[in-house]
């Protein structure tokens, strides 16, 4: 398993990628198949280029050059505030590679890329009920911090915040 850095070129990968994530899991994310896939060309070139308080990370089965096929993605979005704190959003990996502990590497490359940064802790929001996440953030050291509300795409469904000291 290999976690880099998606490149700017990569946009149509992460278009890609980010309407599978939402077809496979549309009860996981704050937004919609529908909405995204009505972005325009700009927002997705927008959202590969990064910059340097957010990077969209890409695991991979191993090095480009071997033909290596996308397993999963996660973004990570500096906040405000001294020191700044890590928001990981859009977790997914391909359902081909769930339980296999990517998303634990994409957790770490995160939390990596978020201290390198001045970054003392990192949060999420987790659908409630969505016991398979909420396993894998438990296991990479997240813990609930008691905070709720109604997920954006899907407001009769609440999400919970949980947090990992870095």
């Amino acid at each position: 398993m290999l976690v880099r850095p998606l490149r700017a070129d990569e946009w149509p990968l992460l278009r890609e990628l980010r309407l599978r994530a939402l077809a496979d899991a549309p009860e996981a994310f704050a937004s919609t198949h529908a909405r995204e896939a009505a972005a325009p060309e700009r927002m997705w070139r927008e959202r590969a280029a990064g910059g340097p308080e957010i990077i969209t990370l890409l695991a991979t089965t191993g090095p480009e050059e071997d033909g290596a096929a996308p397993a999963g993605m996660t973004t990570v979005r500096l906040e405000g505030g001294r020191p700044p704190r890590g928001h990981l959003l859009g977790m997914w990996v391909d359902p081909a590679h769930r339980g296999q502990g990517v998303a634990g590497e994409l957790i770490d490359a995160a939390a990596n890329w978020a201290r390198a940064r001045g970054v003392t802790e990192l949060v999420l929001w987790v659908v409630d009920g969505n016991t398979a996440a909420l396993s894998a953030y438990r296991r990479a050291g997240f813990e609930p911090t008691g905070d709720h509300q109604p997920l954006p795409s899907r407001p009769e469904v609440s999400e919970s915040m949980l947090r990992r000291a870095l």
